[in-house]
């Protein structure tokens, strides 16, 4: 992440277009936030007749058909959410695009979708293609079959899923099969890493920041913060009722995460109620964690930008008021905010507007937030893939000017914040196997 993909791509696509001596039928797909990116990058990187031919497919499904069937356009950029709409993925295909561009294709990695397969209807057309991640690998190898399938119609891994998971891993749970708290965990057969990572390879090019990029060091810091009598009280409630279910064999995986989500909601100082129907944020009244970023904010800003990560709702209201309260100008990257470009820039280019509050999966990709020296994590989701580009967004090339860019984790001690931490340490996703992380932490705790 961060090492300058975008740029590579449209290099590959002109060399293309060098040797037909026109610019071919292309599709680029990239997750929504970065779309009007690309042509800011296309109309940098390529002469002004290949920015001319480039259009975004946005808008209703019969906005993007009428856009599609009478622009003169060449080169179609279109989000991911596209490939749900039946009548645009067939007049995609009736476009016969040689060329076929997929960034962030890890989105596409789960091989039952219904988006996956319409993807395939188009790419499985398209006499060039290429895909684009920072994270290739979440989970599992098994992320791989997915995007294999797009890159080389199932060349390397074969056409039918189930067939490559049967061949290359193992049930690790298969001993549990039947029994009520059986889930599968599937696994790498002995000794089939290194061949896996070969056929990988053949048609990948992996590059890091440290290979192509003079980058300022990356700081990581966690700071522990204990919790208020309030977050406390309500915390070990919820921690019980979760013991008391795994325990009890009735909690599945889903509403185990469920319940590991407010347990982090509580962390970061509220407590998701439900009443008539409706849910709302109850703030609880003593907060050490926004206390702490408070003093975080008054001792970085007048020096440097932040950027304050969160991952919810009820968060972005709090720092804001902090914001205020400091007289902070800042910018928002999140779901209830539109207009992300518009934020970026903003925070970009006025020096002024110290702070920008964001969420990693509206703020993680296709944005630039290189005028941050600093990020703090106030409240972390458990996806590793959320976590990794987030940190790229201040880290990556233009961030040069800084000495160091220096990030902080904002971590209650004793609770589901260390677990989490610790596994994006060891680059897992926290839910992955979520039953069997709660019963090694709860259980054998409650056992002693």
């Amino acid at each position: 992440m961060g090492t300058g993909k975008t740029t590579t791509a449209i290099a590959w696509c002109r060399a293309k277009y060098n040797v037909a001596k026109s610019i071919l039928p292309t599709l680029i797909v990239s997750p929504k936030v970065s779309l009007e990116n690309w042509l800011d990058e296309i109309k940098r990187n390529a002469p002004a007749k290949v920015f001319d031919s480039a259009v975004i497919l946005k808008g209703s499904e019969k906005k993007r058909i009428e856009i599609l069937r009478f622009s003169e356009a060449k080169i179609f950029i279109v989000n991911p959410e596209a490939f749900d709409m039946e009548g645009l993925v067939e007049q995609l295909h009736k476009k016969a695009f040689q060329i076929v561009l997929i960034d962030e294709v890890h989105r596409f990695k789960n091989p039952k979708s219904k988006r996956l397969g319409n993807l395939l209807y188009i790419t499985d057309f398209a006499a060039n293609r290429m895909i684009m991640t920072g994270t290739l690998i979440l989970n599992s190898y098994l992320d791989i079959w997915a995007q294999w399938r797009i890159l080389d119609k199932g060349a390397t891994f074969g056409l039918n899923f189930y067939t490559f998971r049967e061949q290359w891993f193992r049930d690790a749970n298969v001993a549990w099969k039947g029994k009520p708290k059986y889930f599968p965990n599937y696994v790498p057969k002995p000794g089939i890493d290194g061949e896996l990572s070969v056929k990988i390879e053949r048609k990948a090019s992996r590059k890091t920041k440290a290979e192509c990029l003079d980058l300022p060091p990356l700081i990581k810091l966690i700071e522990h913060v204990e919790l208020g009598a309030d977050q406390a009280k309500a915390y070990k409630q919820m921690e019980a009722d979760l013991i008391a279910e795994v325990k009890a064999g009735v909690c599945v995986a889903t509403n185990a995460l469920v319940r590991v989500l407010r347990m982090l909601q509580i962390l970061t100082g509220y407590v998701q109620v439900e009443r008539d129907n409706e849910k709302f944020a109850h703030q609880l009244k003593e907060n050490p964690r926004l206390q702490r970023l408070k003093e975080l904010l008054e001792e970085i800003t007048p020096a440097h930008k932040v950027i304050v990560w969160c991952n919810f709702q009820a968060n972005y209201a709090s720092i804001r008021d902090l914001c205020d309260e400091l007289n902070v100008e800042y910018a928002e990257i999140h779901g209830e905010k539109g207009e992300h470009r518009k934020e970026e820039m903003r925070f970009q280019n006025d020096p002024k507007c110290r702070v920008m509050i964001a969420n990693p999966q509206a703020g993680g990709v296709a944005i630039n937030l290189t005028e941050a020296s600093y990020a703090i994590y106030y409240s972390r989701g458990y996806s590793l893939g959320d976590r990794l580009q987030s940190e790229a967004r201040c880290h990556r090339g233009g961030s040069e000017k800084h000495q160091k860019i220096t990030l902080i984790d904002l971590a209650a001690p004793g609770t589901l914040d260390e677990d989490v931490l610790a596994a994006l340490l060891r680059k897992e996703n926290f839910s992955d196997n979520v039953l069997s992380r709660l019963q090694e932490r709860y259980i054998s705790k409650q056992n002693v």
